[in-house]
């Protein structure tokens, strides 16, 4: 074999032989470990990037939101709305509005005609109570209201929750049916609706839909 080498390869011819695999080896060597590299700095710009949204949402609150449950223990009629943050960050800055809907609408009827926007605003703002909540920390809920169910046929709230990164709108509607009341609630934001809970048995129109 050698000699077969030697009679049919001179030595330059050889060494460029030899020097070529050299080349294609240290390319294909240097293309794998550029690719590695390439994959580990995707990577780590992807856990920077990850970090960052983290750090803004902490400061900011991100998509993070705060609700209203009503708690209701069995036959009772007092109610009490618990505000809750059951989101992933903080919620800041927090402020309610709690807006009986019917004791509005009675007001604005009671006093027409009325003058001005401006008095208008005064009179209906009788049946609005506003709490000033603060920071809610992620899973945390605080009791903000309780009412008393009383000889009535429906309740109905809007309430305003406003927070450093947007403003959630919900409605509460309490019925009387058969002497049981029935409750329904959303929560939306932007047109987005956050959360829903309506009773399986609360009235609903020839369309299967909640009148809000």
């Amino acid at each position: 074999m050698p000699d077969w080498i030697s009679n049919n390869f001179y030595g330059p011819a050889i060494v460029i032989f030899v020097g070529i695999l050299i080349a294609a080896f240290g390319g294909v060597w240097a293309s794998m470990e550029q690719n590695t590299f390439d994959r580990t700095l995707k990577k780590k710009n992807e856990e920077i990037v990850e970090l960052n949204r983290k750090i803004i949402n902490s400061v900011t609150g991100g998509e993070s939101y705060c609700y209203f449950q009503v708690m209701k223990i069995g036959n009772s009629k007092v109610v009490d709305l618990f505000l809750v943050n059951t989101s992933e960050y903080p919620v800041y800055d927090v402020s309610v509005t709690i807006t009986d809907a019917e004791k509005r609408w009675a007001l604005v009827k009671k006093n027409i005609p009325y003058g001005s926007v401006s008095e208008l605003y005064v009179i209906t703002s009788k049946a609005s109570e506003s709490f000033n909540i603060g920071n809610m920390v992620p899973n945390q809920g605080k009791l903000v209201y309780s009412l008393e169910l009383k000889d009535k046929e429906k309740y109905s709230f809007n309430i305003t929750i406003s927070a450093r990164n947007g403003i959630i709108y919900q409605s509460i509607l309490f019925l009387k049916v058969n002497d049981e009341w029935k409750t329904a609630t959303r929560a939306i934001r932007e047109g987005e609706v956050l959360y829903e809970n309506i009773y399986h048995d609360f009235p609903r129109n020839e369309s299967g839909e909640v009148e809000w």
